[in-house]
């Protein structure tokens, strides 16, 4: 390849050879998103080296503070799961079938919001 590979390591062992240029090309896509946004909006934002500089600065800090989500999710998910169980027993015992199948789709789509 012209601009060398990465290895990655995954955690059962094996190993993906990719491309150096796509590491290159992900802060390209995240600033071209947000010119474009700036076009949308009619402001005039700083330059595109500028934009470069502000994500090699903030990639390492980001990237530590997103390893913490990994164990958010699945405490979200459970607790999520536990409002549609608390639902259900309120229309068992409580009746308002309305009330609750609006209160157990509510859960349900934000359930799906956080997953994807």
């Amino acid at each position: 390849m012209t601009f060398g590979t990465k290895t990655l390591r995954l955690n059962f062992g094996d190993n993906i050879i990719t491309p150096a240029v796509v590491y290159i090309l992900i802060p390209f896509r995240i600033i071209e998103k947000y010119l474009c946004h700036s076009r949308l909006q009619e402001f005039e934002p700083a330059g595109e080296r500028s934009h470069c500089r502000i994500l090699d600065a903030c990639s390492a800090s980001v990237l530590q503070s997103l390893q913490g989500l990994d164990y958010i999710t699945p405490e979200g998910t459970d607790a999520i799961n536990n409002l549609i169980k608390i639902g259900k027993a309120l229309v068992e015992n409580c009746g308002g079938d309305d009330w609750g199948s609006t209160i157990i789709s509510r859960a349900k789509e934000v359930k799906q919001y956080f997953k994807t």
